[in-house]
């Protein structure tokens, strides 16, 4: 888990430990089956990976990273808009008896829209399992009728020799009585050689469609054997697969489902969600306004806040600039990262009451990208856009010169306070918006190497794009 999650957030290992904990503590006997698996408040820059952390953990748990429930808290800064989260009390418009519409959108804090994502996830493992025993089936078929034909040729061969053991018996008839008789003439003994030399080779073709049949009979009970044992296993395994059943049941609902659940920019939600999300914290429960329960004890509770942005974003453009300036020395890493600490700390007082803070697993604090980080990020959504472009069937290779990159990164380090958001970005305007207009006007096709170098000077282009010829 550990190895994954490093592969995609970069620079945060302490956030990453405190999930890999989480997760260790969710199979253990001693945990506490009442709270959730883990509460984390994640605060810090911009764009540095809070969000995304949530996601990679997604995509570990379920292959991919738009399977968690992702709550929007700039859309319920005010009381009235919480009920979309809770859902409608009986006698109010949008009221849904528990189990009505089980599938439902509304509300966003029900069980089914809390695990649907892991249910959807083994529904898709389950239907994979389906179509290898299916196929499994099919390869059955064949191997049947490779039986069959095998049968077949038992019979054709066993036919020849069964001819060729009679032919046999009556040389042998006609050369007993030739051998035996009194004063054969010459015509005689010719006639005696002559049966002996088609018994002599009728013998031999019967002992070699005898070992031909054996050679059959052998492989044809090998085959058996095999059609046997794996129309046993596949058997054992379609009941088992069938007996999973992976419909979901609202007023039976599968008791071992993990989530994922995301609260963005929690400082802007109205205070009666901050209460809907201690109850959540502190009891592992929630009802909803319809009655039902829904259990967050197996669910990773992630909330992000950027509060202190705007200091944070000043003291980050402050050191970046500061190299230009005499006599002043820009902070090292590590009093950077104490400072945004210190204003975090200060201004999360200013937003959230005591409680509610203390109620939390882990209260984490996100670096800073250094130069390095935004490298690798960098080789992470090259790495991205490769699976995309693959994915929808246009799947090219990509050669960036080491002065690309570096121009890139260099651009998002100009504007710490975005962190790799503007990495992203610039990735977007030049490189693969790039690619596409190339690909509409088909002057690349997939299977193409493209070269892509930083333009001369005067081009209206940033970069310019190669094919590399075989």
């Amino acid at each position: 888990m550990m190895d994954f999650l490093e592969s995609r957030i970069v620079g945060q290992n302490r956030a990453l430990q405190y999930l890999k904990n989480a997760a260790e503590r969710a199979n253990s006997p001693l945990r506490n089956k009442n709270k959730p698996i883990g509460s984390f408040l994640f605060l810090g820059p911009s764009g540095v990976g809070k969000t995304e952390t949530a996601r990679a953990l997604a995509r570990y748990l379920f292959g991919d990273s738009k399977r968690h429930t992702y709550i929007d808290c700039t859309k319920f800064t005010e009381p009235h808009t919480v009920s979309e989260l809770i859902g409608s009390p009986p006698g109010y418009i949008g009221f849904i008896e528990p189990g009505e519409d089980q599938e439902s959108s509304y509300p966003l804090l029900s069980h089914w829209n809390v695990y649907k994502h892991h249910h959807l996830h083994l529904k898709e493992l389950h239907e994979k399992e389906m179509d290898a025993l299916y196929e499994e089936v099919m390869q059955l078929d064949d191997l049947r009728e490779e039986m069959k034909k095998l049968v077949e040729k038992i019979n054709a061969v066993s036919k020849k020799a069964e001819v060729s053991r009679r032919a046999i018996l009556s040389l042998k008839h006609e050369a007993d009585k030739l051998e035996h008789k009194k004063n054969p003439s010459p015509t005689d003994k010719q006639e005696l050689n002559d049966l002996k030399a088609q018994l002599a080779i009728a013998e031999k073709a019967l002992k070699q469609e005898t070992e031909i049949v054996e050679i059959l009979r052998a492989e044809l009970n090998h085959r058996d054997k095999e059609y046997s044992e794996r129309k046993n296993k596949n058997y054992e395994a379609f009941r088992e697969a069938c007996a999973k059943g992976w419909e979901y049941d609202a007023d039976n609902p599968p008791k071992d489902l993990i989530a994922v659940v995301i609260f963005d920019e929690i400082e802007k939600a109205a205070v009666q969600l901050h209460d809907v999300l201690m109850e959540i914290v502190d009891t592992g429960t929630f009802r909803c306004g319809n009655g039902e329960i829904t259990h967050f004890n197996n669910a990773f509770v992630i909330m992000t806040s950027n509060v202190g942005q705007q200091a944070i974003s000043e003291l980050l453009n402050e050191n970046s600039q500061i190299g230009f300036r005499k006599n002043q020395k820009a902070l090292d890493a590590k009093e950077l990262d104490k400072r945004i600490y210190d204003i975090s700390t200060a201004e999360i007082k200013n937003y959230f009451r005591p409680e509610f803070i203390n109620r939390f697993d882990k209260v984490v604090i996100y670096r800073p990208l250094s130069e390095k980080s935004l490298q690798e990020i960098l080789n992470i959504r090259i790495s991205d856009l490769l699976d995309d472009l693959k994915r929808e069937g246009f799947g090219v290779n990509l050669k960036f010169d080491f002065e690309v990159k570096k121009y890139l990164v260099a651009k998002a380090m100009k504007r710490p306070e975005e962190g790799a958001r503007l990495l992203e970005k610039r990735l977007t305007d030049y490189i693969r918006d790039r690619l596409v207009a190339l690909a509409n006007t088909k002057q690349i096709k997939a299977g193409d190497t493209i070269v892509i170098k930083l333009a001369e000077e005067g081009s209206d282009e940033e970069f310019d794009f190669y094919i590399e010829e075989n």
